[in-house]
């Protein structure tokens, strides 16, 4: 059981949870491009911190423009973050391996709600079976944690749900396939080495998918 956050992302010790100002997700179609261009999130400005997590058909690797840092690139799923100066403009193109349908989504967070210049931590999980299963982390800091669950699932059939317990559940499903989803859960009193082990997502065919679990620690 996870606590109710009754203090507008506060803990008791006065930090602060990192806070999501603004999300979006999208895809190509029917357009198989290698070149993808990805819409942000609106109203970027310096400070802020935005994670984004993008899914190619058929497994492809990808490269990201400068001034974005690669977090994981595994089973045709990549996330990548930047903490932003404001000048992001409002789409970048990331680049495949090979050209293939793809999704993505995007998170912005708040400028002052996260540490700056420390990375998010990541795990990621791969199967082929029904509801993707973002894997556990455990990062070993004391401090509010924003936790962000990712799936890219090669599959006809949409994604329809995030995992119990999280909100802001976001999906794109390119033509046919592929979808990339997320949603987010905030953790005011995550205590060292604590376990975060969110659940799956909701698709009711089995099919492959690729999910990356991120961690993102507040300003402490």
């Amino acid at each position: 059981m996870f606590m109710v956050n009754q203090l507008n992302g506060f803990n008791a010790g006065g930090g602060l949870v990192p806070k999501v100002v603004t999300r979006g997700a999208g895809n190509t179609g029917t357009g198989t491009s290698a070149t993808v261009t990805i819409t942000l999130p609106t109203g970027i400005v310096a400070g802020d911190r935005v994670i984004l997590a993008v899914f190619g058909r058929g497994t492809p690797t990808w490269t990201w423009p400068g001034g974005w840092t690669e977090l994981a690139d595994a089973g045709g799923l990549s996330v990548a973050y930047r903490d932003c100066d404001g000048t992001e403009g409002a789409s970048i193109n990331a680049t495949m391996s090979t050209g293939a349908r793809s999704a993505w989504a995007t998170i912005r967070l708040q400028a002052g709600t996260f540490r700056s210049g420390t990375a998010p931590v990541l795990t990621s999980s791969t199967a082929t079976s029904t509801d993707p299963d973002p894997a556990a982390i455990a990062p070993t800091w004391d401090a509010p944690t924003l936790w962000l669950p990712f799936a890219g699932v090669n599959s006809t059939t949409a994604v329809t749900a995030g995992p119990s317990g999280y909100s802001n559940f976001q999906t794109s499903k390119a033509t046919n396939d592929p979808s990339c989803s997320s949603a987010e859960r905030e953790d005011p009193d995550k205590v060292p080495s604590a376990s975060e082990d969110p659940g799956t997502f909701a698709c009711a065919v089995s099919a492959f998918w690729e999910c990356m679990t991120v961690a993102v620690r507040d300003t402490s």
